[in-house]
């Protein structure tokens, strides 16, 4: 997380729930309508599960909530 245009960076990784150690990051986007929201990908292909993790925080990273369908269920957006 940057709020000086890169100059310099906090971790945020430990405050996602349920989400593995050292796991890879596949995608980080910004919200283009909601100001203080991203939404995160993780693979963990190269891991030792083959699941994929989908977040979202809505409060520039502080908390986050895991968006990801659950196998038969309906759609993520719950």
């Amino acid at each position: 997380m940057t709020r000086d245009s890169g100059k310099s960076w906090s971790q945020v990784i430990d405050k996602i729930p349920g989400l593995p150690k050292d796991i890879y990051v596949s995608e980080v986007v910004p919200s283009r309508f909601a100001e203080g929201t991203v939404y995160a990908t993780f693979d963990g292909h190269r891991r030792t599960t083959s699941k994929t993790y989908v977040y979202a925080s809505a409060d520039s990273v502080r908390t986050w909530r895991s968006i990801a369908a659950d196998e038969g269920s309906r759609s993520p957006e719950r």
